[in-house]
């Protein structure tokens, strides 16, 4: 029997999942929740580490923790995608997560991490490199992931100084909400 891993179906398979993950991504560091769900099978389960549990649960788990988390940006490397099935797939994606943790979020931190040393009146930027091992399903004709598992590979906390951001006055500066450009781009461009 040939192997198909390389066919244009799976190339497109391969392109479709890809794009789930970024949706994840996007879902995530926009609080993007329609975005977010769109990666996730209805009936899929999400082992987080300090979240464990069904899809809609670790939506609501997103919304509550990131509430004073001004930003948050996930990075994709090294992908592999193993098909097990023509509907199912072994998919591991490495990556690394930049959030900012205000020292009023850090109730937030320590729902991640437990307890935290240092100052706890300082802003800490919290650096995770992880690998997202998922079971991902094409259900009609959509991929989507079935069960997440983020296997934690470590992290680092920095200290942010108290000038804390610095921006030019005319640049455009990320938002975790609908007025962030990629919306009014999108909008302009009727998607």
């Amino acid at each position: 029997m040939a192997n198909d891993n390389y066919s244009p179906q799976r190339l497109a398979d391969r392109a479709e999942i890809y794009d789930v993950m970024c949706r994840y991504c996007r879902g995530v560091d926009r609080l993007d929740f329609e975005t977010l769900r769109s990666a996730y099978h209805e009936d899929a389960i999400d082992n987080h580490g300090p979240y464990n549990g069904t899809a809609e649960g670790f939506y609501d788990w997103v919304r509550n923790r990131h509430k004073t988390i001004p930003f948050s940006q996930h990075l994709l490397g090294n992908m592999l995608i193993e098909f097990s099935g023509p509907d199912d797939a072994v998919v591991e994606t490495y990556n690394i997560t930049f959030q900012r943790y205000p020292a009023d979020a850090r109730p937030s931190l320590e729902a991640l991490l437990g307890d935290v040393p240092g100052d706890k009146d300082t802003a800490v930027d919290l650096i995770v490199n992880a690998r997202y091992v998922d079971h991902v399903t094409r259900r009609n004709g959509e991929w989507r992931i079935q069960t997440r598992n983020v296997a934690l590979d470590s992290t680092n906390m920095i200290e942010v100084p108290k000038a804390g951001f610095v921006t030019v006055d005319d640049q455009i500066r990320g938002q975790r909400d609908g007025g962030d450009i990629l919306y009014t781009l999108r909008a302009q461009l009727g998607l």
